[in-house]
């Protein structure tokens, strides 16, 4: 694409070449050619610094930040994604800050730096809509799963319910049984590393219910498999293998030699 400006009318049409280019690179970045859109970004990037088009420059950092992140380079997509921030900041986008800040949180967390992933989720929240509630819930969820990692057992059952009661507020009905059942299993394993294992197993068997009718085999396995494993830790041999069993079954109809070792 060529971009020139001159006059407002130009400058006009530019900036809507910019906002089509940038909705093209998303569309290619679904399709994982994240070199391509990489590239892509800085281009738009030049041409929205040309005409002045501040969001046209946050959006194009935003994106290549994503890419950078998919390709590896952790450290250049911080950096990319604090610029990006900066731009939104400045344009007052509350969902585009929160949005920085979740995806710098989860950076951090992947790089082991979790007391700052930590700190960056909790100001993203700051930033939600009150009523943008998969942003609030992600957030929330990985917030809990952070602190769960830190050995902060009270913050991450706190956030993990937080984010339960969010999703009777959101119509995804899909979205909302794949949710659900991840929390009961997130909470089963908190209440697990606690040993406090008869609640982890309520929770473990509200996930089984909820991955049995989604058809989820592989994690239904994995949670067959955690039942397992606390009731052997209660000496209830019994429920125990019957819960390896089921695992084991799903295992060998998945052909997943891996979690048959287990």
């Amino acid at each position: 694409m060529h971009y020139q400006s001159n006059t407002t009318k130009e400058g006009n049409q530019d900036s809507t070449g910019v906002v089509e280019s940038l909705k093209n690179g998303v569309l290619q970045y679904k399709q994982g050619k994240f070199h391509h859109v990489r590239l892509l970004c800085d281009t738009l990037k030049t041409a929205s610094e040309k005409i002045s088009f501040t969001k046209g420059v946050a959006e194009a950092l935003f994106l290549q930040a994503r890419c950078t992140n998919r390709l590896g380079n952790k450290e250049e997509a911080i950096a990319k994604y604090k610029k990006a921030l900066a731009h939104f900041r400045s344009l007052k986008q509350n969902s585009r800050i929160s949005a920085c800040y979740s995806n710098l949180a989860s950076i951090f967390t992947n790089l082991g730096r979790f007391q700052k992933s930590i700190e960056l989720s909790d100001s993203g929240l700051v930033f939600i809509n009150s009523t943008d509630f998969k942003s609030r819930f992600i957030l929330l969820n990985n917030l809990a799963i952070t602190h769960r990692r830190l050995g902060n057992f009270k913050e991450a059952i706190d956030r993990f319910y937080m984010a339960l009661d969010l999703l009777s507020q959101m119509d995804n009905d899909s979205l909302i049984r794949n949710s659900k059942a991840q929390i009961y299993v997130n909470l089963g394993n908190v209440y697990a590393d606690q040993k406090l294992l008869e609640k982890s197993n309520s929770l473990l068997e509200l996930a089984a219910v909820l991955l049995g009718k989604q058809d989820n085999k592989l994690s239904l396995a994995g949670v067959y498999n955690n039942l397992g494993f606390n009731y052997h830790k209660l000496n209830k041999l019994h429920e125990a293998l019957k819960y390896f069993n089921k695992a084991l079954e799903i295992y060998n109809e998945l052909k997943d030699n891996e979690g048959i070792a287990l």
